[in-house]
């Protein structure tokens, strides 16, 4: 996608985007899922980094997830366009989301997929949505609350992390959450929950089921707050000799 870009970098520059994100990279909420509305929503969410322009366009997330030969982790292919993938191992600890996991790179990926940018923003990332989100609804306000943003269009959030204690005792509801739903599966199915061997739409439906009730619990997450518009950001040099 082009972007009409204003000054030098790296020193000081505006950078406009006119066009939506490539459908690529963007994921989709079903009508019936969605605020209501009749028409899907569509939305797409990534860090602000800067590349070499030789770095290849389009980072594609397969979602081909398998767990390891032992059990205890699970196993995340993801591909660039040209058809180069890496694996990315995520270990968790006992009774806690795939989301608190222990994540290991595969070694191969910095230089092949970018984890040493030039230069990137911290705390900070841009989301789009496809249309405004009708906050009246529950569905929508947890839309809202996930992904930060209500409205149509491009904006940056500001990520405002945790404490250290406040992190703790994410991470206990956290797998509170995890227990309940669990529990809830096994008197639902009749037999415990293993993630191995089951269908997507199952896996996925668990995981929907663990966010609900982490939502119940009113579990402790980082919250974002909007770049107000025309406010400068500051660009981190990785990289400075590459320039």
């Amino acid at each position: 996608m082009d972007a009409d870009v204003q000054g030098a970098f790296p020193s000081k520059f505006t950078l406009n985007i006119f066009q939506p994100p490539p459908p690529a990279v963007m994921m989709e909420v079903p009508a019936e899922e969605s605020d209501g509305s009749p028409l899907p929503l569509f939305y797409a969410v990534g860090d602000v980094v800067a590349a070499h322009a030789a770095f290849p366009v389009g980072l594609s997330h397969t979602e081909h997830e398998v767990p390891s030969a032992d059990g205890q982790s699970l196993l995340t292919t993801e591909c660039l366009p040209n058809d180069e993938c890496f694996v990315t191992e995520s270990t968790c600890l006992p009774d806690v989301s795939v989301s608190d996991c222990t994540i290991t790179p595969d070694p191969l990926a910095p230089k092949r997929f970018g984890f040493d940018w030039v230069a990137g923003v911290s705390d900070v990332i841009i989301a789009y949505l496809s249309r405004d989100i009708d906050q009246s609804t529950e569905k929508g306000r947890n839309i809202v609350k996930d992904i930060g943003v209500s409205t149509k269009g491009y904006h940056l959030l500001q990520v405002v992390p945790l404490s250290e204690k406040e992190e703790a005792l994410a991470l206990e509801c956290t797998g509170q959450a995890w227990k309940n739903v669990e529990a809830q599966y096994e008197r639902d199915q009749g037999h415990p929950y293993d993630g191995t061997d089951l269908p997507e739409e199952e896996v996925a439906a668990f995981r929907n089921a663990v966010e609900e009730e982490e939502r119940r619990l009113s579990c402790l997450e980082e919250t974002m707050v909007e770049v107000p518009s025309g406010e400068p950001i500051v660009v981190n040099m990785y990289q400075p000799d590459e320039l």
